[in-house]
């Protein structure tokens, strides 16, 4: 199992991220962060993949550096 495609609650995001989860509804709003996905089934739960969450902090990482 590919742990890069498996699924994490917001809980997991803000520790993974040391964003708020209002910050990071923000900027899902702004398509600025990957969003959540809902399951058949399971429409009020909210999963993020979270291969998708880690390379948007990649990303912040290699674009957000302060010299």
């Amino acid at each position: 199992m590919d742990l890069n495609k498996s699924f994490i609650r917001i809980k997991e995001v803000i520790e993974l991220t040391t964003l708020s989860k209002s910050t990071i509804y923000r900027l899902i709003r702004k398509n600025e962060f990957p969003k959540p996905i809902a399951l058949r089934g399971m429409e009020k739960v909210r999963l993020f993949v979270k291969g998708e969450v880690e390379d948007w902090i990649e990303t912040q990482i290699n674009t957000c550096r302060i010299a």
